[in-house]
């Protein structure tokens, strides 16, 4: 594992370094500044000048926002099952760290970078008395530590593939830590037979609670502004979520040989909320006259349906948190990442229901394939099948609404067995 060190030096070299111009950078040195800056005295298991000691924690490392939404209904299900116990959630993404919003008795913290020095001081500060990782990243020194102290770790939610870090050579080393947990809890039985023939024989069919997370939000209304609820609300919507470029450009193609149809309109939610980011989008998609929703308070409308006809039948929704109430009021969804790196979160949008599209670059999100295989997900490679599939879908409601009724069956059918997970952990001391 030297090289793997090494590795992890330089890289927190060159992201200080990095961090002069870059301004993600730079969020991610200021979390390693502050993975040591509110950590416990010593005595941090214990109430001072007493005897008595602190209930036990959990640490639950989320690697981003995405994992702490997919963790809640797991912590939700341990205090019910494991009264009294606290709760300390690690990130490395600033995202993740600075948009968690933590319960009573619930900590959050970064996590530092993965070298023995540190994952000694992580371990001996917070002394966790169980650990669990949500979906991936695994920090090897960190783990051998926590491994080492007897503290049993289960990692729930991973998703295997044959093409997996951990069955190639390199993940190796991560490999044999692993076949230490007390469990992997992965998405399906395939997944089981795949880890159990690389000698995971502690994997278990746990499901996926991305699900469950989703769907507890179809019982929890998130309030939006009345101004944008009376707009959103008014026509049939055709979503992007947490779209690039590349998604926006397919359908700036479709607009130059096709019109939008009556009754509907286009709310565009990009991943890069940057203010000139959405002003680029505004000026390539002229022809909708989008607006810009944080702009709205600047014109004299008080409603936006009111000023549909002078801006026209797109907002862009440039501002976080709101993107999975939106899918509520939505009757299509074009997510976005499958042309880039990876697929976005499509279960925000199924939960609803409705017909989901996305790009081809999807073999690590087993919910698309598992969406298309049950009818309402349709991967898109390219300007000509956007065009055909978008135009079904906008002139044929029964097949909208079959997709829908599909979709929100499947999402609910799909949440993992948390309860059964948490009755399943010894009492936590």
């Amino acid at each position: 594992m030297i090289l793997y060190t090494i590795a992890i030096r330089c890289f927190g070299l060159l992201m200080r370094f990095s961090a002069l111009w870059n301004l993600r950078a730079r969020k991610l040195s200021q979390g390693q500044d502050l993975a040591w800056a509110n950590l416990p005295t010593a005595e941090n298991n214990e109430t001072p000048g007493s005897n008595t000691k602190k209930p036990p924690l959990v640490w639950i490392h989320c690697a981003s926002l995405g994992e702490f939404e997919m963790a809640k209904p797991i912590v939700s299900a341990l205090e019910d099952t494991h009264p009294g116990i606290r709760i300390l959630f690690s990130f490395f993404s600033p995202s993740g760290y600075q948009n968690a919003t933590l319960s009573e008795h619930h900590f959050k913290a970064y996590l530092p970078l993965d070298t023995k020095k540190n994952a000694k001081k992580w371990i001996a500060h917070w002394q966790p008395s169980l650990a669990i990782f949500i979906k991936y990243d695994f920090w090897f020194n960190l783990i051998n530590e926590t491994l080492g102290k007897q503290i049993p770790i289960h990692a729930l939610g991973v998703a295997l593939r044959p093409d997996h870090f951990l069955f190639t050579f390199f993940g190796t080393p991560w490999l044999k830590l692993i076949r230490k947990f007390q469990s992997v809890g992965v998405i399906n039985q395939a997944m089981v037979t795949l880890g159990q023939t690389y000698g995971l024989n502690n994997s278990f069919v746990f499901g996926d609670p991305k699900f469950n997370r989703t769907v507890q939000r179809l019982e929890t209304i998130q309030l939006l502004p009345k101004v944008f609820l009376n707009w959103i609300s008014s026509d049939n919507i055709l979503i992007l979520g947490s779209c690039w470029p590349a998604e926006i450009n397919l359908l700036k193609q479709y607009l130059k040989i096709h019109k939008l149809p009556l009754g509907w309109k286009i709310l565009i939610a990009p991943h890069d909320i940057q203010t000139d980011h959405c002003r680029e989008i505004v000026n390539s998609l002229q022809v909708l006259k989008p607006i810009l929703l944080s702009n709205q308070n600047d014109h004299q409308y008080t409603d936006l349906s009111d000023a549909s006809n002078e801006f026209g039948n797109c907002v862009i929704l440039d501002s976080m948190g709101t993107l999975a109430e939106c899918y509520r009021h939505s009757k299509i969804a074009f997510v976005g990442g499958a042309f880039g790196k990876g697929l976005h979160n499509i279960i925000e949008a199924a939960v609803f229901g409705m017909p989901i599209l996305f790009g081809p670059n999807h073999s690590k999100f087993p919910e698309a394939q598992q969406s298309i295989d049950a009818g309402f997900g349709f991967s898109i490679s390219n300007q000509t099948a956007f065009n055909e599939m978008l135009n079904r879908l906008f002139f044929d409601p029964n097949l909208v609404a079959h997709c829908a009724e599909i979709s929100k069956k499947f999402s609910i059918s799909q949440q993992a067995d948390i309860s059964k997970f948490c009755k399943s952990i010894p009492e936590i001391v």
